[in-house]
């Protein structure tokens, strides 16, 4: 039984019994008059009495009486709704929600002691960690895909478009070639070549080079010539002269060719930054990143292949991320 049938049928009860009382106060008029008339009289009285001034004093609560005088009394809580609220709400603000109230109630229940008892409890903690486990599954199948995939693709699109690849290329290099460590990675590099000009294998590949451009130039000569010995000197010859040239640079730290190592370098730097053609270059290769097939693709299924590894993860006894969401518990 809904509110409103329950009100009616109060309602209807109400009225009943002050028909009754009214119609046995009727009554007692024609009755012969004695003791006890006068009894039922005076109780049907004080019966429709009462229920008028329990009628007058709900529906004066709420609603204007048109009773000359009265009326001006009747409307009480529509006329005074906000001071009655004011008031209530400053009764609860003092005597419940001020801070002293607040302080001891915390004080007699001491809630986080509670906690801390609670958790102590290993099973409690595993209990707790386990409902971390379950939440976090269940948030990732709240979690609408699509939205998720859209925001990563967007995310990355526009780092994409924000990035100048070719001034950033440019910084970068200036970062790395400052206080002359190029200089370094050109040693490295002298260093390394000399290794592989001193490789065997090395020397073999130039000898047979010199063998071979002299059989396709000069096949005649080469005809009479012992081109396996030339090419082997020419090979050693070639590496002499070679390693020379980068035994001078390397202990050299102002030859030449490092001068010009420093300005080819600073130029490709000043080049990267300012050239049109490089930043042209630069953004022909972010419209390829763009819109590149197989970067979107993976884009978005990105999503989708890390909220399944998570929860198969989460599902797995050996997981080590649900041994921490489960230690979790034991840390709060």
């Amino acid at each position: 039984m809904d509110k409103e049938t329950e009100l009616r049928q109060s309602k209807m009860l109400a009225l009943a019994f002050f028909v009754g009382a009214a119609s046995l106060f009727v009554l007692t008029l024609f009755l012969p008059q004695n003791w006890w008339t006068g009894l039922l009289r005076a109780f049907s009285e004080a019966a429709m009495v009462g229920a008028l001034a329990d009628w007058f004093a709900v529906v004066a609560l709420f609603k204007r009486v048109p009773i000359p005088i009265v009326s001006r009394h009747t409307e009480i809580i529509p006329k005074n709704k906000e001071r009655i609220a004011d008031n209530l709400a400053l009764f609860v603000h003092e005597k419940f929600l001020d801070t002293e109230s607040i302080v001891r109630l915390i004080q007699r229940h001491d809630p986080v002691q509670k906690v801390a008892d609670w958790l102590v409890k290993p099973a409690n903690t595993e209990l707790l960690g386990q409902h971390l486990v379950r939440v976090g599954v269940w948030m990732l199948d709240f979690i609408e895909d699509s939205a998720v995939q859209g925001f990563i693709r967007r995310a990355v699109h526009a780092m994409v478009n924000s990035v100048d690849l070719s001034k950033s290329a440019g910084t970068i290099l200036e970062s790395l070639t400052r206080d002359g460590r190029h200089q370094e990675l050109l040693n490295e590099g002298i260093t390394q070549l000399a290794h592989l000009l001193d490789n065997a294998e090395t020397q073999t590949t130039i000898s047979q080079g010199i063998v071979d451009w002299l059989k396709e130039d000069y096949a005649f000569i080469e005809s009479l010539l012992p081109s396996e010995l030339i090419g082997r000197k020419g090979a050693g010859l070639a590496v002499r002269l070679a390693s020379g040239i980068l035994n001078k640079v390397a202990a050299d730290p102002h030859h030449p060719l490092r001068a010009r190592f420093d300005a080819f370098t600073q130029e490709f730097i000043e080049r990267l930054k300012d050239d049109p053609a490089f930043a042209g270059r630069a953004e022909e290769i972010k419209a390829y990143l763009l819109g590149d097939e197989t970067l979107n693709g993976y884009l978005a299924t990105l999503w989708g292949e890390l909220k399944g590894w998570v929860k198969k993860d989460l599902h797995s006894e050996d997981s080590d991320l649900r041994k921490r969401l489960v230690a979790t518990g034991a840390w709060v």
